[in-house]
């Protein structure tokens, strides 16, 4: 049965709380609405189920779709929270998160920065930023999705008094095996899954993490905590959160 752990089954609940929390319920009602037509093209532009541009072979991942084998409507409102058959890529989660962060801006995504002659040194060819889409927003959406991912970041103790504001999104995919716990109760293994951005109001940086059989996504939260302490103490020598310019 589907539930909302925090909300429950009844009253009112907006976006910045459906993401904070995590409700299935909000965004099962969200997939069904809109169904799988609308939402997977925005997955794409955004940068899922799409090569990102790297500079070695990648695998481009599947979003369900109604012309999918085994397709059912059960099936499009499960792929609405990312199971059913959906198939994401860690550069495309880093990808999506950057995008997230660029409000809807997303660029090639590239290993390479520069290419140098290994003689000289010189840099024989540099790599600009390259736009590969833009999505419109004349509404906030955008804001509104960072409010809701900064929420996430508050719920985790490693990342709540973090010296930057962090935006994060947790995830949780079930994996096909199951083992039995000690009380007896059937369980799925899991994947430890989340995306991050910051500083929020000035995002330097945008991560993808996938642990497999990590369990619940909320146990990257010291992974992320680590990765934005070397990337921010190699910026300044320090985690003292520095005033405007």
């Amino acid at each position: 049965q589907p539930r909302c752990a925090q909300h429950n089954h009844s009253g009112r609940i907006g976006l910045v709380d459906a993401i904070k929390w995590s409700c299935n319920i909000f965004f099962y009602d969200v997939g069904r609405r809109t169904t799988s037509a609308v939402y997977d093209e925005y997955a794409q532009r955004l940068g899922l189920g799409i090569a990102t541009g790297v500079e070695v072979g990648e695998g481009t991942g599947h979003l369900t779709s109604t012309s999918d084998a085994n397709y059912t409507k059960s099936l499009e409102i499960q792929a609405a929270i990312g199971q059913g058959n959906t198939v994401v890529t860690p550069v495309q989660m880093a990808t999506y998160a950057a995008t997230l962060a660029n409000k809807g801006t997303r660029y090639k995504t590239h290993l390479v920065k520069a290419l140098l002659d290994t003689n000289t040194g010189e840099v024989v060819q540099e790599f600009s930023p390259v736009v590969e889409d833009q999505i419109p927003d004349d509404s906030g959406a955008f804001e509104l999705v960072q409010q809701g991912m900064i929420g996430v970041s508050q719920t985790l103790s490693t990342l709540a008094n973090y010296p930057y504001t962090i935006a994060c999104k947790t995830g949780t995919p079930q994996r096909a095996e199951s083992y039995t716990n000690a009380a007896g109760v059937k369980k799925q293994y899991c994947n430890t899954m989340m995306i991050a951005y910051g500083p929020a109001e000035d995002p330097q940086i945008a991560i993808g993490i996938v642990i497999e059989y990590g369990s619940a996504g909320a146990k990257a939260g010291q992974l992320v905590a680590d990765i934005f302490n070397a990337y921010f103490f190699e910026q300044s020598n320090t985690l003292a959160a520095e005033q405007e310019g």
